[in-house]
């Protein structure tokens, strides 16, 4: 009975560490995608096509969003990596400095990217649903104006990590918690209601208004063509809103309240290590998305890669005529020699 058990605990301790190593490099894959994925998105919303953000603000938004998922894949998605492969953790045991930066990094990315999703939405909510959809929130600079709030509200909210928490005790060991106040559950319980489940919530309300709103425009041939040029961006933002909820809200949600229970049984384990994959996949997504929904996008991007194949092949043929007739030269000059 003994060598039984003994031997189905090896096996599960082998799979757990194959499953963990797994997702160690699946991160990686996550980490080099979506540093390409979002680099292209941004310069792609950079281009002439996109730069009339008068008439479409909200490519501000999207502007942001790549560079906050771009920045936020080198926070617990890296570590995610180097922590299991090289057992290097910034944010428990490397250094009290990179303890301290590691939490509000990871705290500040994840809560400004849930909120600039939140801002999308009610943005194509506000534009959907109203006649003279022009308002305060929808016009350029103000939209710049909120971005920039979102920004540092959650830098100053999170400010206080980088004076009183992680702190080295008598034994040499880096504590992650604050000597003025409890940082451990508590403010995870915070970040929880703040990065996801406040956020998610307004986003589901305000996407099924625009939903019926767009429904609306399927079957009303009387609106304005403002609304009817929108309609695919306001697609693929809504679609973006919805995976940010599905991918980011059961891992966080089992995370808070339902993680050491689920580390008892190996199909929690399994479980717990699922919802992680669709938590780390996030941030790569938006670009394939926009891919497939957002013709412009598409089209903007196309134009770029063909482009520069036809400036490489005119450079090419450039260079190869020049040679043709440095040769010919060469040839002229010797016969000249010879006579």
């Amino acid at each position: 009975m003994s060598n039984t058990s003994n031997s189905n605990g090896t096996y599960k301790s082998s799979s757990s560490n194959e499953g963990v190593y797994v997702i160690a490099y699946y991160n990686l894959l996550m980490v080099i995608l979506g540093t390409i994925f979002n680099a292209t998105t941004f310069f792609v919303f950079c281009r002439a096509k996109f730069r009339n953000t008068a008439a479409r603000p909200v490519i501000h938004y999207m502007r942001a969003i790549a560079i906050i998922d771009f920045v936020g894949l080198y926070g617990w998605t890296f570590e995610s990596y180097i922590s299991t492969i090289y057992n290097i953790s910034l944010t428990y045991s490397y250094t009290v400095a990179s303890c301290k930066f590691a939490w509000f990094f990871n705290f500040w990315t994840l809560q400004a990217s849930a909120w600039l999703h939140v801002f999308v939405s009610f943005d194509r909510y506000l534009f959907m649903s109203r006649i003279q959809p022009n308002t305060w929130f929808n016009r350029s600079k103000n939209i710049l104006i909120i971005i920039a709030s979102v920004i540092t509200i959650f830098v100053l909210y999170n400010f206080h990590i980088l004076l009183f928490v992680c702190y080295e005790n008598a034994n040499g060991y880096i504590v992650t918690d604050s000597r003025l106040y409890t940082f451990l559950p508590l403010f995870q319980t915070l970040h929880l209601f703040i990065y996801d489940i406040i956020p998610s919530s307004l986003m589901l309300t305000f996407n099924f208004i625009s939903i019926y709103h767009l429904y609306k425009i399927r079957h009303i041939t009387t609106i304005t063509n403002s609304k009817i040029r929108h309609r695919p961006i306001t697609i693929t933002l809504v679609v973006t809103s919805f995976l940010y909820v599905v991918t980011r809200t059961p891992s966080a949600v089992i995370y808070s309240y339902f993680y050491a229970s689920l580390q008892t049984t190996d199909w929690g384990r399994r479980l717990a290590r699922g919802f992680n994959i669709l938590l780390y996949t996030f941030p790569i997504l938006n670009f394939p998305i926009y891919l497939v929904t957002f013709s412009e996008f598409r089209q903007e991007l196309f134009r770029c890669i063909t482009r520069r194949k036809r400036q490489i092949g005119i450079t090419d043929a450039r260079n190869t005529q020049g040679n043709v007739m440095q040769i010919k030269l060469q040839n002229m000059s010797n016969v000249r020699h010879q006579l």
